[in-house]
């Protein structure tokens, strides 16, 4: 009997982002545009008085970035380098070679954790789409070898990216958004715009303070909840804020849930303590690959790599409700919601 299959994907964000301030604050108001790219809802909000033009040019920048790196998109950069896997180098643009290269970095630093040549198995597993289902054990082991970010080799001089096995893939989808948010942020600084919050289906960039007298107030999801309850706040200016959880895309096959956060290791979803990890850093780029490698990491070993990055912090929440933060933003955050705990991290395995 075939198996029944429910496919899930998030109907919240993984932060929620408070505009409220008082109305006599100056530029504490704000306009949003929202707008379909690189596979989720982004919406861009600038101070009140904004002239429009910034938000055509901001979505243009994600529609640019989105051809360049769209797995789904034959024309794309990234397709010309799956399509040549094991063949031949491909050249590419700047934006595209910088996003390959900092993930190669994270893939390192990680061991694999997070791995950009991960497109086989994301391929193999379909989820967030209504195909989604259990991979054959047999096809799952073949399709193993094929994920392996030491085989993906770029050359500086000339700009080239080369998948040296054949029938790998790039895949970008936990990466490319970050990018995205570092250059709509640099390209809004640039022109003059000093405050403002970019919000790429979760994925938070905020520019300055929310206001003269305060900073950005970011509530962090609770995983339990599908209508944007959160369980925490985060105080932010000037940075990045970058959620991976268990409730973003998963589906349901014979009563179990597997959700997109692939291990590498095995090619099924990471299973252990945590129901997501938030990722705070000023490079969106570098937050938006380090939350899905923490993620997969699990919480000591996650833990360990965060404290040891510099302007890295991370907010780890685990399926029985504790909370675990990193040193730099224990006077930043605060939890809200009284089913969750704050933990100390001295051991954090208890």
């Amino acid at each position: 009997m075939k198996m029944k299959r429910i496919v899930l994907s998030a109907s919240t964000a993984a932060v929620i982002i408070f505009f409220s301030a008082g109305c006599s604050e100056k530029n504490s108001s704000y306009i949003s545009k929202t707008d379909f790219y690189l596979w989720t809802t982004c919406t861009l909000a600038l101070p009140e008085g904004t002239d429009e033009e910034y938000f055509n040019q901001g979505f243009a920048i994600l529609e640019d970035i989105e051809n360049k790196m769209s797995t789904t998109i034959p024309d794309s950069e990234v397709s010309a380098v799956n399509r040549a896997a094991g063949n031949s180098p491909v050249p590419v643009s700047e934006d595209v070679f910088t996003v390959i290269k900092e993930g190669l970095r994270i893939s390192e630093i990680s061991q694999g954790a997070f791995d950009i040549s991960v497109g086989p198995l994301v391929n193999l597993w379909n989820i967030g789409k209504p195909e989604a289902a259990v991979p054959d054990p047999v096809q799952l082991l073949e399709t193993l070898p094929l994920v392996d970010y030491e085989h993906v080799t770029l050359d500086e001089a000339s700009r080239e990216v080369f998948l040296t096995r054949q029938d790998m893939a790039l895949d970008l989808g936990g990466i490319a958004k970050g990018f995205a948010a570092d250059k709509l942020a640099g390209y809004f600084q640039a022109e003059g715009i000093q405050q403002g919050l970019i919000d790429l289906g979760g994925n938070i960039s905020v520019l300055g303070r929310k206001s003269e007298r305060r900073p950005w107030k970011v509530g962090i999801q609770n995983p339990e909840d599908e209508r944007g309850g959160y369980l925490g706040i985060l105080s932010a200016e000037d940075t990045s804020i970058v959620t991976s959880g268990i409730y973003e895309r998963f589906f349901i096959e014979d009563g179990k849930q597997y959700h997109h956060i692939l291990d590498t290791e095995n090619g099924y979803p990471a299973e252990n303590r945590l129901a997501s990890v938030t990722l705070v850093c000023p490079v969106s780029l570098t937050a938006d690959a380090l939350s899905t490698a923490l993620f997969v990491l699990g919480l000591e070993k996650g833990l360990v790599l965060a404290e040891s990055l510099d302007e890295v912090d991370a907010v780890f929440v685990t399926k029985d409700r504790k909370i675990f933060i990193t040193s730099g933003i224990k006077d930043d955050f605060s939890v809200t919601n009284d089913d969750f705990t704050l933990q100390e991290n001295e051991n954090p395995g208890a």
